[in-house]
């Protein structure tokens, strides 16, 4: 009796000791799933990038630098809208001036001879530098492929029957009649197996039949979406390395198959251009390759390759351009086996093979064009990426991880047995749930810091706007002001100016006033002459000797007073 009380306890020791080490390794291994879950939760969360709302430098916005140098004139310029070299283009086809570029900063250096020619050329640029329109394109090609095919291949083998060989077996291992093998070398692992086999005491008679029925499909070829500015041209392409088997014989040795892989392209270029009407013109150039069925006797796979090349087609904003007409109509039946053997009815499908096809493929190509509208928000952005990559580990899920954990592997019903998984199981749930607080308060830490930067980088960006509308009030003012004392001065010429023509009106009235007074003073004179001539015309007799002499002397003073 005390034997078997030591061999109960020592199991019971046993027992109890594998029991804790199987409990251990569960534990370790649910902690290590967990500790997984928690990295593969960090690694598929999305950070985002805190600078995305970092304005441009204020140098490259700031306006166009005119400076008089001892070589001219200097326009500095940075392009808003287009590179440089196409700025740099269109100025020399229109100036004669000398240009410096500068592609890393957007940069143009213009020496011009004098201010006035810098002016032109300024406007010039305002004219050409404009925003560039931006088109998406939503291309469709799909290929419709209508098919029906059957392939059929027989196995006949006939060994020691009748203590002699029926010799119905090909050369190899391949079938006596082969479908799907010469189509493709794939194709003959593909199925459905039909036949009877028998061997005993040496004697094998075999038959098989291997059925293969295909239909058609209709397979997507590319859907790209290309947003592009007018006039550039926009490319997608999509390759594929595809398996072509061939046979290769060569002299003294055996003819093998081998595998050769060729590069299979799908190719779409798009040039778009808009018109002042509301049309947009489209340029395309369309190449689709592809791995046709084979065709043909030998059954060969053929490498096709379709283009389509349209200078420009006109399409209206919201309509389609569709373009269809790669069609292609084919029917092929070839029927292999023994004569007069294949003709009975139902035996004669063990003694044939069959390779019959309908089939009808068409390609579609349907154009969308519209104005891109540059993009989506940011944070609208992330929130959708957020909430699509989302993974995080939930109350009831870790009540699933904890319930699967300790749940006893070897499932005894011992007292203490129970004890010992019930105390693994509490230190275990007090861990975990240890874990996850701290993961939990990691990432609200990290959360929160994430939320303190991006308040700080708003608060630095309203600071600089806020300098810089300081900076523009300043400037404002300051033109005002020069605005100010230009009209002062202006006001200032023109009160000299009303004064200077109060003057000379003046001075005219004051010239009028002295001619007419030199007029009355002429008239005067001459009345007075006039009065004097007729007293001196008058006869007196004791003055006849004289009268000669004085009427000379008033002659002379009637003349000196006309003359005057």
């Amino acid at each position: 009796m005390r034997i078997s009380n030591s061999a109960l306890t020592i199991f019971t020791v046993l027992f109890s000791a594998l029991l804790l080490i199987g409990c251990g390794e569960v534990l370790d291994e649910k902690k290590t799933e967990i500790e997984a879950k928690r990295l593969l939760e960090a690694a598929s969360e999305i950070r985002k990038d805190l600078e995305v709302d970092r304005p441009v430098p204020e140098r490259i916005t700031s306006d166009t630098e005119i400076q008089k140098t001892s070589q001219g004139v200097k326009l500095f310029y940075y392009t808003k809208n287009h590179s440089p070299q196409y700025v740099e283009n269109m100025l020399k086809k229109e100036f004669k001036v000398g240009t410096a570029r500068l592609d890393s900063a957007n940069q143009l250096i213009i020496s011009c001879g004098n201010e006035k020619l810098a002016n032109e050329i300024l406007d010039f640029l305002k004219l050409i530098d404009i925003p560039p329109i931006q088109v998406r394109i939503n291309c469709v090609i799909a290929e419709n492929y209508a098919d029906l095919t059957m392939d059929k291949e027989t196995r006949v083998e006939v060994e020691e029957v009748f203590s002699s060989d029926v010799a119905m077996t090909p050369k190899g291992d391949g079938p006596s009649f082969p479908g799907a093998s010469i189509r493709e070398t794939e194709r003959s692992d593909m199925g459905m197996e039909l036949g009877y086999s028998y061997s005993e005491n040496g004697e094998k008679v075999e038959t098989l039949v291997d059925m293969l029925v295909s239909r058609g499909y209709f397979k997507v070829l590319l859907n790209p979406t290309v947003e592009t500015l007018v006039g550039e041209p926009a490319q997608v392409t999509s390759s594929e390395r595809v398996p072509i088997t061939k046979i290769v014989t060569k002299n003294n040795i055996q003819p093998y198959q081998e595998t050769e892989y060729i590069w299979i392209e799908d190719k779409l270029k798009v040039t778009p251009y808009v018109y002042q009407n509301g049309t947009i013109g489209l340029k395309t150039e369309i190449s689709i390759g592809s791995k046709s069925t084979p065709e043909g006797v030998v059954q060969r796979p053929v490498i096709t390759e379709k283009k389509a090349t349209f200078s420009e087609n006109r399409i209206r904003i919201g309509e389609s351009l569709i373009i269809g007409g790669f069609r292609k109509m084919e029917n092929s039946a070839v029927t292999r086996g023994y004569p007069f053997l294949k003709d009975l009815p139902f035996i004669g499908m063990f003694f044939s093979g069959d390779d019959y096809e309908q089939r009808a493929k068409e390609i579609t190509i349907i154009l969308t064009p519209s104005i891109s509208g540059n993009g989506r928000p940011y944070e609208e952005t992330m929130d959708w990426a957020e909430n699509k990559l989302e993974s995080r580990v939930k109350d009831k899920d870790l009540s699933e991880i904890i319930g699967e954990t300790f749940t006893s592997p070897l499932g005894t019903e011992s007292q203490y047995t129970e004890k010992l998984e019930k105390d693994a199981a509490e230190q275990a749930i007090s861990r975990i749930k240890t874990e996850i607080d701290i993961n939990e308060t990691e990432r609200e830490l990290k959360r929160l810091k994430d939320q303190v930067q991006q308040l700080e980088t708003k608060l630095n960006d309203q600071k600089l706007k806020s300098q810089e509308a300081k900076k523009v009030n300043a400037e404002y003012k300051n033109k005002l002001n020069q605005l100010k004392q230009l009209q002062d001065k202006l006001q200032k010429h023109l009160e000299d100016q009303k004064a200077k023509a109060r003057k000379a009106q003046q001075q005219k009235e004051a010239a009028q006033k002295k001619a007419q007074q030199q007029k009355k003073e002429v008239a005067a004179e001459k009345k007075q002459a006039q009065t004097n001539k007729q007293q001196a015309e008058k006869p007196a007799e004791k003055k006849e000797p004289n009268a000669g002499k004085n009427n000379n002397k008033q002659k002379q003073k009637n003349n000196s007073s006309e003359k005057k």
